[in-house]
């Protein structure tokens, strides 16, 4: 009889020792590594292996280390979020881009709910792209808005519906929001709505007096934020620009975050320069293992891909 060993995974324990074993061994497998840690998420479960799969991974891992003992250089790591999805048909296209690129979905829009299941489908990470109100009124907000001037049920019943217009949802981040992420009031009233759902939070950075790290933090709640947007001037010359920046930033720092969009030229340029991070010891992580390989330490983002809007006085939830 076969013998098996379980092992407990604790949450507390166990994200330490996939980044060890993840960095011992860089040819671990990356989709082993994705499942351990959404087991991690459940809280503490049963992890049932082989002896024999037990003794085989600990041999990999120490041979690995023993012949990189003198060249091994500690990799890098990306992660790209592509926002808006759900406006259009075409956006279907970027599932054709590897799966460790993260979708975040519009709530209520005519594709969200098919592309949340398409993208779920593939094991790609997907998120909620929550419009939270600016300071510029606009249009372009759409449905599922979250407003500052909204008290804390008819938050939640927002937040509700729009967490449920989009599957496979497992975190958050901001559509918009200059004025929203900055007021304490109401974002305090979000964040508990995230972490009673269990879910990340991603701060896109739409104002540099966002407070959304600060609050995520005190309720426990994963957050990191945006390091580079790469098309929001949608040439491939500044597509390029930023992407490379964004690959020196990784190499600087560890790892970098970017966002991008769903438009053509982008869609193109990924899929041709996506493979080229391997030249530069660069690993792409879907934003769940980001967030675990990184221990949610976000970085400053790029000064100049801050869009400046002024600061506003904190105001009181209803």
């Amino acid at each position: 009889m076969q013998l098996v060993v379980q092992v407990v995974i604790l949450k507390s324990l166990c994200r330490r020792s996939i980044v060890h074993m993840y960095l011992i061994c860089p040819q671990f497998n990356s989709d082993i590594l994705r499942n351990i840690s959404r087991l991690v998420v459940t809280g503490g479960v049963w992890w049932s292996v082989s002896a024999a799969t037990m003794l085989s991974m600990t041999q990999a891992a120490t041979t690995a280390a023993n012949d990189s003992a003198t060249t091994f250089v500690q990799p890098s790591y990306i992660s790209i979020i592509i926002d808006d999805i759900g406006y259009k048909h075409g956006d279907q296209r970027f599932t054709q881009l590897p799966k460790e690129i993260s979708f975040a979905i519009l709530p209520h829009a005519h594709y969200s709910y098919d592309l949340g299941l398409a993208a779920g489908e593939q094991g790609r990470d997907v998120m909620l792209h929550l419009p939270l109100e600016s300071i510029v009124p606009s249009g372009q907000l759409g449905d599922g808005a979250l407003m500052t001037y909204m008290d804390r049920a008819e938050l939640q019943e927002t937040f509700a519906s729009a967490l449920a217009s989009v599957p496979n949802v497992i975190g958050i981040n901001n559509h918009m929001g200059s004025k929203f992420t900055q007021l304490s009031g109401p974002l305090d009233a979000l964040m508990d709505l995230v972490a009673r759902q269990q879910l990340f939070f991603i701060d896109s950075r739409t104002t540099p007096f966002s407070k959304v790290e600060s609050i995520a933090q005190k309720k426990g709640i994963e957050t990191a934020r945006r390091n580079i947007f790469l098309d929001h001037v949608t040439s491939a010359d500044f597509i390029e620009r930023q992407f490379k920046q964004l690959i020196r930033q990784a190499q600087r720092n560890g790892h970098a975050l970017a966002i991008g969009h769903p438009h053509d030229k982008t869609l193109a340029f990924l899929s041709q320069n996506l493979p080229l991070l391997k030249q530069h010891n660069i690993h792409l992580v879907g934003i769940q293992d980001y967030l675990y390989l990184t221990d949610t330490k976000a970085k400053t983002p790029n000064p100049a891909m801050q869009t400046e809007q002024p600061a506003l006085q904190t105001a009181p939830l209803p």
